[in-house]
């Protein structure tokens, strides 16, 4: 494309912000406390995510939500403010007629074992969200996991 004189005109484009839709099917798990250890062979005070049997619930669950995102999301993981919408279905049991799952899991805890996933892979750091919008309902024509949308902020 030529502008007068013959000059190549110059269009500036505006890149839209980057927008990542993941969905993961699975039973959402939360990340525990940790648990400190000191290795007298080592030296070293060594921290694990929570101990006991969901420990490796919860480890499959975070390596399934960072292999989701890294499926939907390919690219450098973003650097700058992010806003993150998360909805958690989880499984309603036979016997709860209430509307809403209000007991355990702690939505801040599902918040964090997602967020933890998704840092090196859509984002740099956690402390990069900037916006967050998180809610847990009842999986009633859906299969138990969560939708994850990240949007970058511009």
């Amino acid at each position: 494309m030529r502008g007068t004189c013959g000059v190549p005109s110059i269009r500036i484009l505006v890149a839209e912000p980057a927008r990542v839709e993941i969905e993961v099917v699975g039973d959402p798990r939360p990340q525990g406390s940790k648990t400190a250890w000191y290795n007298q062979k080592t030296q070293r005070v060594v921290m694990l995510d929570g101990k006991g049997p969901g420990r490796k619930l919860f480890v499959e669950w975070r390596k399934a939500v960072k292999a989701a995102a890294k499926a939907a999301y390919i690219g450098r993981p973003l650097n700058g403010p992010v806003t993150v919408d998360l909805t958690f279905r989880l499984e309603r049991p036979k016997t709860v007629d209430r509307d809403y799952p209000s007991i355990a899991p702690d939505l801040d805890k599902l918040t964090r074992a997602v967020f933890d996933s998704l840092t090196g892979v859509v984002f740099v750091d956690d402390a990069l969200v900037v916006g967050l919008v998180a809610r847990k309902l009842y999986a009633e024509n859906q299969p138990v996991g969560v939708t994850i949308i990240v949007k970058e902020v511009r």
